[in-house]
């Protein structure tokens, strides 16, 4: 039998291809994708007429529950031996993190355009770019620096358009949207064990889910089973690719990366989202678009350059 003779050149490649960084970037960009789909299901849902709260709440808690169940079939001592801190941590991140940010966008979008209110909420990757700095000790290449104002200046042609602010604290909202999400990817990416990922992500999502139900509840009522009546499929796709799989995901490409960086690939949704919508939704880009998305991929092209050891060598 013939044996298969590699080049010099082709093991080399696998290696970079399989090596912990570039799996995360893998990873990130996959999670990117997949949250990139929030727009096409939250368009079917709105169709349905159910309240936002409510729909984010079954998300995330119906995304928790199956996780845990998955963690219980796959690792079932990984529950037992989950330290108390981790699991004050995990709640934390879910009630006091990513249910305050979502909450925090929807208000803003009360007094914003639609185009500021995003814009606002991407700009996580500045803070935790600078607050990284600070809390992980994280500074990145000035080469790889140069793919930050390549992606942000690329988002900013997507999605500018109208721009309303009706009040001082809608902005500060949209803003704050923002600064929250870059702390749960910092604290994240400093304090959570890989080891009880499934656990902590489970009860992550659970309690973002119980605090979005609650703040509905508070504000007239959740109405759980009108919601899964209503739009149970956008419930399900929901669920399934844009919390289960996105979120996991992007953990475990946190997990490997630094956290600006996981940040930086993580502004692949937006650019995910407007290709999602142009080929189910039938939107139509105009030329500033097109040129937005080209300028945001090539961010994202060169931060994946940059990061290469062959790019980092002297000389």
């Amino acid at each position: 039998m013939a044996k298969t003779v590699e080049g010099p050149h082709t093991g080399a490649s696998m290696i970079k291809l399989a090596s912990p960084h570039r799996q995360g970037q893998l990873l990130v960009l996959c999670a990117g994708l997949c949250f990139g789909f929030l727009g096409f299901f939250g368009a079917k849902a709105q169709q349905a007429d159910v309240k936002i709260a409510d729909l984010l709440g079954l998300r995330f808690l119906l995304a928790g529950v199956i996780m845990g169940l998955i963690s219980l079939i796959v690792h079932p001592n990984a529950w037992r031996t989950w330290p108390k801190t981790q699991i004050l941590l995990a709640l934390g991140l879910g009630a006091g993190g990513y249910a305050v940010f979502s909450m925090f966008y929807f208000t803003s979008l009360r007094g914003l355009s639609s185009s500021l209110a995003v814009l606002l909420l991407y700009t996580y990757p500045l803070f935790v770019l600078i607050l990284g700095y600070f809390l992980l000790n994280e500074r990145p290449h000035n080469k790889q620096l140069l793919s930050l104002p390549l992606a942000l200046g690329g988002l900013v042609m997507i999605f500018w358009g109208e721009i309303r602010v009706e009040s001082l604290s809608a902005f500060s909202f949209g803003l704050g949207s923002g600064f929250l999400y870059a702390l749960y990817i910092l604290l994240s990416r400093k304090y959570l064990r890989t080891e009880w990922l499934g656990p902590a992500l489970s009860v992550i999502q659970m309690s973002a889910g119980a605090a979005l139900l609650l703040a509905s509840e508070l504000q007239g009522g959740a109405q759980i089973v009108l919601t899964l009546k209503l739009a149970w499929l956008p419930v399900l796709g929901l669920t399934l690719v844009c919390s289960l799989l996105a979120m996991g995901l992007f953990q475990l490409g946190l997990s490997r990366l630094p956290a600006w960086e996981a940040s930086l690939i993580g502004m692949s949704e937006p650019l995910a989202a407007m290709w999602i919508g142009t080929l189910l939704l039938n939107e139509t880009l105009s030329p500033r678009q097109w040129l937005g998305g080209s300028l945001a991929l090539a961010g994202l092209a060169l931060l994946a350059w940059a990061s290469s050891p062959s790019s980092q060598r002297p000389g």
